[in-house]
């Protein structure tokens, strides 16, 4: 029988499906490559190019703003569609485990990708 957790799912979302994949892979037999797509994330082929040439994909990245056009920081966006309590715990989580990964990340939620 299949691991599953789908019941989480409305709470992790598509971190469902890898930690499936992963108790699953044995019964997957052993794929060299899995392929993921989000539901809103979609490439086009001429985008890419030779796919043999990287690890991962990622989107470009995005200026959030407000309803009054004022720029959203990374920590703004997500405190105002997520609970803020989860940011905070992984913050302190994080800064306890590795300061120096802790400033970077900070870094990011305050000032955005180009930080």
């Amino acid at each position: 029988m299949y691991s599953s957790i789908h019941s989480k799912n409305s709470i992790f979302n598509e971190l469902t499906v890898w930690y499936w994949l992963w108790k699953n892979y044995s019964r997957l037999d052993l794929p060299n490559y899995i392929g993921y797509n989000h539901y809103r994330r979609i490439f086009k082929a001429e985008d890419i190019g030779n796919v043999n040439e990287y690890d991962i994909f990622i989107g470009n990245a995005r200026v959030y703003t407000n309803k009054d056009a004022q720029q959203f920081t990374p920590r703004d966006n997500y405190c105002a569609n997520h609970m803020k309590s989860d940011l905070d715990l992984a913050e302190k989580v994080m800064q306890q485990k590795d300061p120096s990964l802790y400033n970077k990340f900070k870094c990011f939620l305050d000032n955005g990708p180009r930080g």
